[in-house]
């Protein structure tokens, strides 16, 4: 019995050990990633280029973390492979609903021009938080790039009465805005 304990504790001390060290190299990637900013381009495609190959190596080893999958999700997105960072981003809300990604898959589905989809995903945000503003207003600007007068008219009423729980420079732009469109009517 003692024998199976050893065994036992020593697969579970490499377990830990193999995840520490999945989550080093995870760590090592994202600070490649976010050091870009002070690179050429040419060194920037690099540094993109294994941070994928990286990503990608760590995905089948990370595949059930959320914060893994979100900041994954969010390289793909951010380095414009769109269809990959929807899946990924799909499991994560599967397994955490967060009005940031959903309203990061609508954003998605607009760049795909899958409007009926990226309605599905800001609706489910508002729905979410109510009190949200930028679910509503990404709602309002697909509403009126599809030329839906009645749908974006509505709730560009909705969002210039709602009340302000926090107000921050970018709700203050979008009242704004609202307010300006609805003087155009």
């Amino acid at each position: 019995i003692s024998a199976i304990f050893a065994i036992a504790g020593s697969l579970l001390l490499w377990d830990s050990f193999s995840f520490y060290a999945d989550c080093r190299d995870w760590k090592q990637t994202c600070l490649s990633v976010m050091r870009i900013e002070r690179t050429t381009p040419a060194e920037t495609q690099a540094v993109l280029k294994n941070a994928g190959k990286e990503y990608t190596l760590l995905h089948e080893k990370l595949r059930n973390n959320y914060f893994f999958l979100y900041n994954y999700g969010t390289f793909l997105n951010d380095t414009g492979n769109y269809s990959e960072s929807a899946g990924i981003l799909r499991k994560v809300a599967e397994k955490k609903v967060d009005s940031e990604i959903l309203i990061m898959l609508g954003d998605i589905c607009v760049k795909q021009q899958q409007v009926s989809e990226a309605e599905i995903w800001y609706k489910k945000a508002s729905y979410l938080i109510p009190h949200l503003y930028v679910p509503k207003y990404k709602l309002f600007h697909l509403y009126r790039h599809a030329g839906n007068k009645v749908l974006s008219d509505s709730l560009a009423r909705k969002i210039y009465t709602m009340n302000t729980k926090i107000y921050t420079p970018e709700v203050g732009q979008i009242k704004l805005e609202m307010k300006q469109y609805l003087n155009l009517q």
